[in-house]
């Protein structure tokens, strides 16, 4: 018996008495290691010249920017050669605890079964009382053989070289498979960190994890906290299959709490042609003044009317001030600004910077900075935007969310809100905004590091801070509790890979319903990783912009039919000119594109009315990670939705700019089907071709998958020759 053991088709391991591997095998084979590898390493990163931490101007939550970085800046260390390796220093056979040593660091880990996974549970401690930026990472030596895949997304696989290196910053999971076995790191969902999951030649597979030590840490002390999991994976199925492997193992995170899928909407949905096609709408009011709720109210009882789902608009990680006579620069000038005797806020944006308390400005201005995000030299972060043509000139203050920051702080004063909200049987959850933008900064202020539920990362110069990611995690934990609590749900916007990559995958496991502000332009990569963030839950896109082209929306609306995903635009597009003459909420639009035309939406209602009922029903199957279908040409992408017949469906999409010809292939066994299958397309896009079928190029196309009824029977779809 080995130091982990899960079964002899899973995964079997042995650490042995200096930690080093001994054995692993994974799917009944022994793997070949790398003897001279153990199981943990460590890097001090040393502190640098200060460098800037302004992540850079202040752009949407876009997930399709044209200039979409492949580094991540989380992960530029100059000196991380210096790796020292843990040596076991308790004595073995005494159980599942397993404790390591170096001359500086000492690591506790507690070893236990975890469903198809080994779970490690661990601590970081120095052997001194100093702060220390740490780069802890965990190393399955599994030695380069032919025939190697490493899994970068659901949707990018590469062959792995002799002398080739691979990592991703997105997911946590970390997945390398060969012909006959598979490996997957991964971190879970309860134990956030900033990660980086790789493979390497020279050292194997590994998990490396970027954490703080610091006394001020009132949670951690010396040590810092961290969990992995070790999980053997299909051959085959790589990633795919160490997701359906998480998400049943988290399955508190990843359960689906509605059924009810459609558009995402502002407002009232009298205001839209086509309610029937509107699902979860977001409204913004003044909830600290209007306490009666009034607006928010009448809309909610309009959509409720229609069947539809409405969430009030939060936003916790900025607070914006609005003036059109001067900018702020700095927290002086703003306090002049929030002193002027009459002020122009809207009420939405005075929503955001009152919370739920009344006082004077001085008061909130108080209680706003207490709050805020502060950079390396003790500033707070302060931004000015003109925003056109809503609100024009605009200074943002970038703030920590933290409920532990005290009842005055942001955190607080949103659950007592969202509270009193909820009291309401209208309205069915909260809406919180910008998890994309303001999760990116770095919080340096002593005070807020010393109160702390996940403990400390840093940037690449070593500085120790709390990235403000995690206090939105901590703020979205004891909101998602309170709402559960009241069978409510939690609607987050966002939820994308970052500016600095780093990704929303937490933040994600937190949500019950995600979206992000990105339209027809959305690459395949985004889509990966938002269906991958989410599992089966509802995740929706958020055009501002990109419908001046009908091309640009079919392709919209063809892609998130693969992936299930509720292709939504902006108020702009559905309003007539008059509607938005009549109302500026209803006229924003992406600013890179300022004369997009409004009321596009009834050159696209086809489009609607064609792919909104076939992404329903997708939703409804449910998505799984792991296909069991494959098409012979590997261009062709498919997902599956549904675990048995009648509910099973396979969607394929051909990306490419030329027709393709294949066959699609079904794991009967693997899906339970006993006799021969059946495939009815319908979107009627598939033409039955002589290798099976043809999809034309950007074409999407879904099969029901049915048993046949007679074997002679292939397809109800006219039998038609690709075009070629």
């Amino acid at each position: 018996m080995g130091l982990f053991e899960i079964s002899t088709n899973g995964l079997v391991g042995d650490l042995g008495a200096q930690g080093q591997w001994h054995r692993l095998m994974s799917y009944g084979r022994a793997l070949p290691l790398m003897a001279e590898r153990v199981a943990f390493d460590v890097c001090q990163v040393q502190l640098k010249e200060q460098k800037s931490h302004d992540i850079g101007p202040i752009v949407t939550d876009a997930v399709d920017s044209p200039k979409e970085s492949t580094t991540s800046r989380l992960w530029v260390h100059d000196d991380c050669t210096s790796w020292q390796s843990f040596v076991r220093i308790d004595k073995p056979g005494g159980g599942q605890q397993v404790t390591f040593g170096t001359d500086a660091f000492r690591l506790t880990t507690q070893w236990s079964s975890a469903g198809q996974a080994v779970r490690i549970n661990g601590e970081l401690t120095s052997c001194d009382d100093g702060e220390y930026a740490c780069l802890l990472r965990f190393r399955v030596p599994w030695a380069f053989e032919q025939g190697m895949r490493w899994w970068q997304s659901i949707g990018q696989v590469s062959e792995v070289e002799a002398s080739g290196t691979y990592s991703q910053t997105l997911v946590p999971i970390a997945a390398v498979t060969s012909a006959d076995a598979g490996v997957a790191l991964a971190v879970p969902p309860d134990a956030p960190c900033y990660f980086k999951a790789e493979y390497d030649a020279q050292i194997g597979l590994s998990m490396t994890m970027r954490l703080g030590l610091c006394p001020r840490s009132h949670v951690r002390a010396k040590g810092a906290a961290f969990s992995l999991l070790v999980m053997p994976t299909d051959p085959q199925w790589g990633l795919r299959d160490a997701l359906e492997k998480y998400y049943d193992l988290f399955d508190r995170y990843y359960q689906r709490r509605t059924e009810k899928y459609g558009l995402w909407f502002m407002g009232r949905a009298s205001d839209y042609p086509d309610p029937d096609l509107l699902m979860f709408s977001e409204v913004g009011e003044d909830f600290t003044r209007n306490t009666d709720y009034g607006q928010l109210l009448d809309m909610a009882q309009d959509n409720a009317a229609h069947g539809l789902v409405t969430f009030p608009y939060t936003i916790v990680g900025v607070c914006h001030v609005i003036h059109r006579r001067c900018h702020a620069e700095s927290v002086e000038q703003l306090n002049a600004v929030l002193n002027d005797p009459s002020p122009q806020f809207t009420p939405w944006h005075r929503a955001c910077m009152t919370l739920n308390r009344h006082g004077d400005q001085a008061e909130m201005l108080e209680n706003v900075l207490a709050g805020a995000v502060g950079d390396p030299q003790g500033q707070v972060y302060i931004y000015q935007r003109d925003i056109q043509p809503l609100f024009g000139l605009t200074v943002s203050i970038v703030c920590n969310p933290s409920p532990g920051l005290g009842e005055d702080c942001k955190g607080q004063r949103w659950l007592g809100t969202s509270a009193k909200l909820m009291a309401h049987d209208v309205i069915e959850g909260v809406y919180v905004d910008s998890l994309g933008r303001w999760c990116d900064y770095f919080d340096y202020r002593p005070e807020h590091m010393a109160v702390t539920d996940l403990g400390l990362s840093f940037l690449d110069d070593g500085r120790l801070g709390k990235p403000n990611k995690f206090s939105h995690y901590e703020y979205l934990l004891h909101l998602r509790q309170a709402l559960h609590g009241q069978d409510k749900l939690l609607f987050g916007n966002g939820v994308h890979q970052g500016t600095w990559r780093d990704g929303r995958f937490f933040l994600a496991a937190l949500l019950d319903i995600a979206g992000s502000e990105s339209g027809p332009r959305t690459s395949l990569n985004k889509y990966d990783l938002c269906r991958t963030y989410m599992g089966s839950k509802p995740y929706l896109l958020f055009s501002q912009g990109q419908w001046g082209s009908r091309k640009q929306v079919e392709r919209y609306f063809k892609y998130s039919t693969l992936y299930a995903i509720a292709p939504s635009f902006f108020p702009r597009y559905y309003m007539l000119e008059d509607q938005v003459d009549q109302d500026t909420s209803f006229s924003w639009v992406d600013p890179a594109e300022p004369d997009l035309p409004a009321g596009t939406y009834a050159r696209d209602r086809d489009l609607h009315k064609q792919y909104l009922p076939v992404i329903r029903r997708l939703h409804a199957a449910g998505w799984q990670p792991v296909t069991h279908a494959l098409a012979s040409d590997s261009r062709i992408r498919v997902e599956r939705y549904g675990v048995q017949t009648p509910q099973l469906l396979v969607a394929v999409l051909n990306p490419t700019s030329q027709a393709i010809g294949f066959s699609l292939v079904v794991d009967e066994t693997s899906l339970g089907i006993v006799k021969p299958v059946r495939l009815e397309p319908i979107v009627g896009a598939a033409a039955v071709d002589s290798q099976g079928w043809c999809l034309g190029p950007g074409e999407v196309e879904v099969f029901v998958v049915t048993e046949r009824k007679h074997e002679n029977v292939r397809t109800r779809a006219t039998a038609q020759h690709c075009p070629v």
